[in-house]
């Protein structure tokens, strides 16, 4: 499968990638999600850690904190590479002809919204950072399952291959694209 850097986003509509292999970019629809699932799935992710934390504080040691970590760190990847891959349509992929001022224009787009994007998965991994210590100080089940929301935000933001992504915009401003 070729690797497509992401670049840009329209609401949601839509996102342009850039297929390093092809030297094209491609318009991938999103497909259409129902936000309530997500938001019934956090509720019972928060109201199922207090219940698992009455257990877990039996067993807390720091073999225990430093297994539940890895865990999570695994389980988060997974999940976030599954949402991060059924998020697209990939079936209705086009490619895109684009004037130079076109992509002049998308470039200034994206270079906005990326910024956004980099602040967010910044501020993301450092909050990720700060919960970890704090679950290795307090050993609660709930601080646990923060870190693992954060460290699925943090995965999202590796698929969307930032220094890629800065290497394409590198590429396209020596005009050799």
């Amino acid at each position: 499968m070729e690797k497509l850097v992401f670049i840009y986003r329209e609401k949601e509509l839509y996102s342009v990638f850039y297929s390093n292999d092809k030297k094209q970019f491609i318009k991938v629809p999103h497909k259409k999600t129902n936000s309530w699932i997500y938001i019934i799935i956090f509720i019972v992710l928060i109201n199922g850690s207090n219940f698992i934390n009455n257990f877990y504080k039996e067993i807390n040691n720091g073999y225990v904190n430093l297994i539940s970590i890895i865990i999570s760190i695994i389980l988060s990847y997974l999940i976030a590479k599954k949402f991060y891959n059924n998020y697209y349509d990939v079936s209705e992929k086009r490619i895109l002809k684009y004037a130079v001022l076109d992509i002049k224009e998308l470039f200034v787009k994206s270079r906005k919204q990326n910024k956004m994007y980099n602040i967010l998965i910044l501020v993301a991994n450092l909050v990720t950072l700060l919960f970890i210590m704090l679950f290795f100080m307090l050993g609660s089940f709930f601080i646990l399952i923060i870190s693992f929301l954060l460290f699925t935000i943090m995965w999202i933001g590796v698929f969307m291959h930032p220094n890629d992504r800065k290497k394409v915009q590198k590429f396209y401003e020596q005009k050799e694209i």
